[in-house]
C-alpha cells in the first residue's frame, strides 16, 4: 500500500448493518464502519476477492424509510473487514448520513472536485 489516502470528503463514523452482494452465490452481512462520499469501511469477518464488483444493501431503518442498493468495488481487504469505493460519488444515501452527522451550523462533509489545472 502506498500510504496515500484517495478518499474525498471526511470520513464519518457510523454503525449502519448492510448486506454485501456480489458475483451469484456471495452474500455477506457487515456494518459500515464509517462512510465518505467516496467510499466506505465495512466491518465483516469474510470477504469477496479484491476489486469485485458488489451492490451494498442498507436496510430500512423506519418503517416509513427506503432501503438502498448502491454499486461499489471491493478496493481494499483485512481480516476484520474491507474497504469499498463508491461506483457514483456521494451517493444520496451518503449525502444523507453527512448531512445528519454535521453539527449545527457547519455544511455536510462533502468534498468538491479539485480545479483543474491548465
Amino acid at each position: 500500500m502506498d500510504g496515500i489516502d484517495h478518499r474525498w470528503g471526511d470520513r464519518v463514523p457510523v454503525n449502519i448493518p448492510v448486506t454485501l452482494t456480489a458475483r451469484p452465490g456471495v452474500r455477506l452481512t457487515g456494518a459500515l464502519a464509517n462512510v465518505s462520499v467516496s467510499g466506505a469501511w465495512i466491518e465483516t469477518r469474510s470477504a469477496p476477492p479484491g476489486i469485485t464488483l458488489c451492490r451494498v444493501s442498507l436496510p430500512a431503518r423506519r418503517s416509513h424509510d427506503v432501503a438502498a442498493d448502491v454499486m461499489a468495488w471491493v478496493v481494499r481487504r483485512t481480516d476484520h473487514g474491507l474497504a469499498v469505493e463508491w461506483c457514483d460519488l456521494a451517493p444520496p444515501f451518503v449525502r444523507g448520513i453527512l448531512a445528519r452527522s454535521a453539527p449545527a451550523g457547519k455544511p455536510p462533509a462533502l468534498a468538491t472536485p479539485p480545479p483543474m489545472s491548465s
